[in-house]
Protein backbone atom coordinates (compact mmCIF):
# COMPACT_ATOMS: atom_id res chain seq x y z
CA UNK A 1 0.00 0.00 0.00
CA UNK A 2 1.18 3.51 -1.01
CA UNK A 3 1.26 5.50 1.43
CA UNK A 4 0.92 9.11 1.00
CA UNK A 5 1.96 12.34 3.29
CA UNK A 6 0.39 14.10 5.18
CA UNK A 7 0.79 11.47 7.98
CA UNK A 8 -0.13 12.66 11.30
CA UNK A 9 1.79 11.15 14.38
CA UNK A 10 0.54 10.90 17.88
CA UNK A 11 3.34 10.84 21.01
CA UNK A 12 3.03 9.05 24.60
CA UNK A 13 3.65 11.74 27.00
CA UNK A 14 1.84 10.85 29.92
CA UNK A 15 4.13 8.86 31.56
CA UNK A 16 6.01 9.99 34.90
CA UNK A 17 9.70 9.04 33.71
CA UNK A 18 10.39 7.91 37.28
CA UNK A 19 13.95 6.61 36.18
CA UNK A 20 15.04 9.53 34.20
CA UNK A 21 13.11 11.81 36.85
CA UNK A 22 16.22 11.61 39.47
CA UNK A 23 17.99 14.03 37.27
CA UNK A 24 15.39 16.54 37.67
CA UNK A 25 12.22 15.65 40.10
CA UNK A 26 10.87 18.56 38.97
CA UNK A 27 10.51 18.29 35.16
CA UNK A 28 8.71 16.00 33.20
CA UNK A 29 10.56 13.78 30.79
CA UNK A 30 9.80 15.85 27.50
CA UNK A 31 10.55 18.64 29.29
CA UNK A 32 14.20 17.40 29.92
CA UNK A 33 17.08 19.55 28.60
CA UNK A 34 19.57 18.08 26.19
CA UNK A 35 21.89 19.64 24.02
CA UNK A 36 20.20 23.17 24.35
CA UNK A 37 16.87 21.72 24.04
CA UNK A 38 14.12 20.14 25.29
CA UNK A 39 13.63 16.39 24.68
CA UNK A 40 10.08 17.27 23.41
CA UNK A 41 11.80 19.43 20.89
CA UNK A 42 14.32 17.38 19.56
CA UNK A 43 11.36 15.02 18.89
CA UNK A 44 9.14 17.55 16.87
CA UNK A 45 11.93 18.69 15.09
CA UNK A 46 12.67 15.26 13.80
CA UNK A 47 9.19 14.45 12.84
CA UNK A 48 8.95 18.26 10.81
CA UNK A 49 11.86 17.90 8.91
CA UNK A 50 10.68 14.39 8.10
CA UNK A 51 7.56 16.25 6.69
CA UNK A 52 5.00 16.01 9.31
CA UNK A 53 2.74 18.61 10.05
CA UNK A 54 0.38 17.17 12.29
CA UNK A 55 0.70 16.52 15.93
CA UNK A 56 -1.27 14.87 18.72
CA UNK A 57 0.01 14.70 21.84
CA UNK A 58 -1.30 12.14 25.11
CA UNK A 59 -1.05 13.89 28.47
CA UNK A 60 -0.73 12.75 32.00
CA UNK A 61 1.69 13.33 34.40
CA UNK A 62 2.30 16.92 34.73
CA UNK A 63 -0.03 17.85 31.86
CA UNK A 64 0.16 21.60 31.71
CA UNK A 65 3.75 21.41 31.72
CA UNK A 66 4.13 19.32 28.95
CA UNK A 67 1.51 21.28 27.11
CA UNK A 68 3.37 24.45 27.46
CA UNK A 69 6.61 22.48 26.32
CA UNK A 70 4.93 21.70 23.38
CA UNK A 71 3.01 24.79 22.77
CA UNK A 72 6.11 26.94 22.67
CA UNK A 73 7.92 24.51 20.27
CA UNK A 74 4.38 24.42 17.99
CA UNK A 75 5.08 28.71 17.87
CA UNK A 76 8.92 28.41 17.02
CA UNK A 77 8.09 25.73 14.27
CA UNK A 78 4.37 27.27 13.02
CA UNK A 79 2.76 24.41 13.71
CA UNK A 80 -0.51 23.22 15.55
CA UNK A 81 -0.44 20.61 18.12
CA UNK A 82 -3.88 18.88 19.58
CA UNK A 83 -3.85 17.44 22.91
CA UNK A 84 -5.62 14.07 25.00
CA UNK A 85 -5.98 14.39 28.29
CA UNK A 86 -5.76 10.82 29.14
CA UNK A 87 -7.77 8.86 32.48
CA UNK A 88 -5.80 6.10 34.14
CA UNK A 89 -2.74 6.83 32.04
CA UNK A 90 -1.05 5.42 35.78
CA UNK A 91 -2.06 2.14 34.54
CA UNK A 92 0.41 1.84 31.28
CA UNK A 93 1.29 3.61 28.14
CA UNK A 94 -1.06 1.11 26.46
CA UNK A 95 -4.02 3.55 28.15
CA UNK A 96 -2.69 6.37 26.04
CA UNK A 97 -2.21 4.72 22.51
CA UNK A 98 -5.64 3.51 23.14
CA UNK A 99 -7.07 7.01 23.70
CA UNK A 100 -4.83 8.52 20.89
CA UNK A 101 -5.62 6.11 18.53
CA UNK A 102 -9.41 6.12 19.08
CA UNK A 103 -9.08 10.00 18.61
CA UNK A 104 -7.40 9.01 14.79
CA UNK A 105 -9.84 6.17 14.18
CA UNK A 106 -10.36 5.17 11.23
CA UNK A 107 -7.33 6.99 9.97
CA UNK A 108 -3.81 5.69 9.84
CA UNK A 109 -0.96 7.80 11.53
CA UNK A 110 2.31 7.15 13.18
CA UNK A 111 3.04 7.06 16.91
CA UNK A 112 6.37 7.45 19.21
CA UNK A 113 7.12 7.54 22.23
CA UNK A 114 8.00 10.74 23.59
CA UNK A 115 11.49 9.68 25.04
CA UNK A 116 12.35 8.26 21.98
CA UNK A 117 14.43 10.51 19.12
CA UNK A 118 14.20 9.59 15.44
CA UNK A 119 16.40 10.81 12.50
CA UNK A 120 14.17 12.10 9.72
CA UNK A 121 15.51 9.60 7.30
CA UNK A 122 14.53 6.74 9.81
CA UNK A 123 10.91 8.62 9.95
CA UNK A 124 10.69 8.81 6.25
CA UNK A 125 11.85 5.00 5.58
CA UNK A 126 9.38 4.12 7.84
CA UNK A 127 6.54 6.24 6.06
CA UNK A 128 7.79 5.13 2.56
CA UNK A 129 7.55 1.30 3.80
CA UNK A 130 5.42 -0.93 1.98
CA UNK A 131 2.37 -0.45 4.33
CA UNK A 132 -0.48 -3.03 4.86
CA UNK A 133 -4.00 -1.50 5.32
CA UNK A 134 -4.93 -3.53 8.03
CA UNK A 135 -1.66 -4.17 9.60
CA UNK A 136 0.56 -2.03 12.02
CA UNK A 137 3.95 -1.37 10.80
CA UNK A 138 6.60 -1.62 13.69
CA UNK A 139 9.99 -0.05 12.63
CA UNK A 140 12.61 -2.69 14.11
CA UNK A 141 16.25 -2.19 14.58
CA UNK A 142 18.62 -5.21 13.83
CA UNK A 143 21.79 -2.85 15.51
CA UNK A 144 20.41 -1.93 19.19
CA UNK A 145 23.73 -2.15 20.91
CA UNK A 146 25.40 0.32 18.97
CA UNK A 147 22.83 3.10 20.69
CA UNK A 148 20.82 1.93 23.38
CA UNK A 149 20.83 -0.46 26.69
CA UNK A 150 20.22 -4.18 25.90
CA UNK A 151 18.77 -4.86 29.17
CA UNK A 152 15.99 -2.60 29.28
CA UNK A 153 15.75 -2.92 25.31
CA UNK A 154 12.19 -3.70 23.77
CA UNK A 155 13.13 -6.75 21.77
CA UNK A 156 11.18 -8.30 18.75
CA UNK A 157 11.57 -11.57 16.81
CA UNK A 158 10.79 -11.36 13.65
CA UNK A 159 9.60 -14.25 10.89
CA UNK A 160 8.82 -13.25 7.44
CA UNK A 161 8.90 -9.74 7.45
CA UNK A 162 6.46 -9.71 10.38
CA UNK A 163 6.87 -9.22 14.32
CA UNK A 164 5.54 -12.92 15.81
CA UNK A 165 7.08 -11.97 19.29
CA UNK A 166 7.81 -8.91 21.59
CA UNK A 167 9.07 -8.57 24.79
CA UNK A 168 11.95 -7.24 27.22
CA UNK A 169 12.03 -10.73 28.64
CA UNK A 170 12.53 -12.60 25.15
CA UNK A 171 15.43 -14.53 25.23
CA UNK A 172 15.35 -15.41 21.04
CA UNK A 173 15.02 -12.21 19.23
CA UNK A 174 16.69 -10.85 16.33
CA UNK A 175 15.91 -6.86 16.61
CA UNK A 176 15.03 -4.63 18.74
CA UNK A 177 11.61 -2.52 18.91
CA UNK A 178 12.60 1.39 17.90
CA UNK A 179 9.24 2.63 19.38
CA UNK A 180 7.94 4.29 16.01
CA UNK A 181 4.79 2.40 14.71
CA UNK A 182 2.76 2.87 11.59
CA UNK A 183 -0.64 2.38 12.68
CA UNK A 184 -4.01 1.32 11.88
CA UNK A 185 -7.03 0.63 13.79
CA UNK A 186 -5.95 -2.60 14.10
CA UNK A 187 -3.87 -1.15 16.75
CA UNK A 188 -6.81 0.18 18.74
CA UNK A 189 -8.25 -3.92 18.44
CA UNK A 190 -5.21 -4.52 20.06
CA UNK A 191 -4.84 -2.49 23.09
CA UNK A 192 -8.91 -3.08 23.82
CA UNK A 193 -8.46 -6.77 23.85
CA UNK A 194 -5.52 -6.58 25.91
CA UNK A 195 -6.87 -4.11 28.48
CA UNK A 196 -10.27 -6.10 28.36
CA UNK A 197 -7.65 -8.66 30.50
CA UNK A 198 -6.29 -5.99 32.47
CA UNK A 199 -2.40 -5.94 30.05
CA UNK A 200 -2.04 -2.03 29.91
CA UNK A 201 0.95 -1.67 28.08
CA UNK A 202 1.55 -0.58 24.57
CA UNK A 203 3.29 -4.02 23.86
CA UNK A 204 0.76 -5.98 25.15
CA UNK A 205 -1.54 -4.58 22.54
CA UNK A 206 1.27 -5.36 19.94
CA UNK A 207 1.97 -8.72 20.61
CA UNK A 208 -1.71 -9.72 20.66
CA UNK A 209 -1.83 -8.59 17.14
CA UNK A 210 1.52 -10.03 16.30
CA UNK A 211 -0.61 -13.00 17.88
CA UNK A 212 -2.28 -12.82 15.07
CA UNK A 213 0.30 -12.28 12.11
CA UNK A 214 -0.90 -8.51 11.97
CA UNK A 215 2.46 -6.40 12.52
CA UNK A 216 4.73 -6.03 9.99
CA UNK A 217 8.45 -5.43 10.64
CA UNK A 218 10.25 -2.45 8.75
CA UNK A 219 13.64 -3.36 9.27
CA UNK A 220 16.28 -0.43 9.82
CA UNK A 221 18.89 -0.45 7.22
CA UNK A 222 21.62 0.60 9.17
CA UNK A 223 22.38 1.50 13.27
CA UNK A 224 22.52 4.67 14.89
CA UNK A 225 18.99 6.21 13.63
CA UNK A 226 17.39 6.83 17.18
CA UNK A 227 17.82 6.42 20.42
CA UNK A 228 15.65 5.83 23.45
CA UNK A 229 16.19 8.01 26.60
CA UNK A 230 14.63 6.35 29.36
CA UNK A 231 17.54 6.69 32.15
CA UNK A 232 19.93 8.81 33.27
CA UNK A 233 22.76 6.95 31.23
CA UNK A 234 20.91 6.77 28.14
CA UNK A 235 20.71 10.91 28.91
CA UNK A 236 24.54 10.48 29.23
CA UNK A 237 24.65 8.22 25.87
CA UNK A 238 22.91 10.72 24.35
CA UNK A 239 25.39 13.82 25.74
CA UNK A 240 28.74 12.08 25.14
CA UNK A 241 27.98 9.61 22.42
CA UNK A 242 25.32 10.55 19.81
CA UNK A 243 25.81 14.42 18.92
CA UNK A 244 25.96 13.33 15.64
CA UNK A 245 22.73 11.73 15.60
CA UNK A 246 21.27 14.79 17.84
CA UNK A 247 22.50 17.35 15.70
CA UNK A 248 20.84 15.43 12.53
CA UNK A 249 17.42 15.45 14.50
CA UNK A 250 18.00 19.07 14.27
CA UNK A 251 18.30 19.69 10.62
CA UNK A 252 14.67 21.22 9.34
CA UNK A 253 13.77 20.61 5.52
CA UNK A 254 13.48 24.11 4.03
CA UNK A 255 11.86 22.84 1.08
CA UNK A 256 8.01 23.57 2.51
Amino acid sequence: METALPLPVSILAAGEGTRLRGVDEKLPKPCMPLHGATIAEWSLNAFYAAGVREFRVGLGFKADMVRNNYLDIAERLGIDIEFVTVQGWEKGNGVTALALARSFSPRPFLLSMADHLFSPQMIRYLIDFDMDADKITLAVDPFPGSIVDLDDLTKVQTEAGHVVAIGKELTSWDAGDSGLFYCTKTLAEGLETAQANSRFSLSDGVRHCASKGLVLAATLPGPRMWIDIDTPDDLRLATSDARDLLTELSVRSTSD
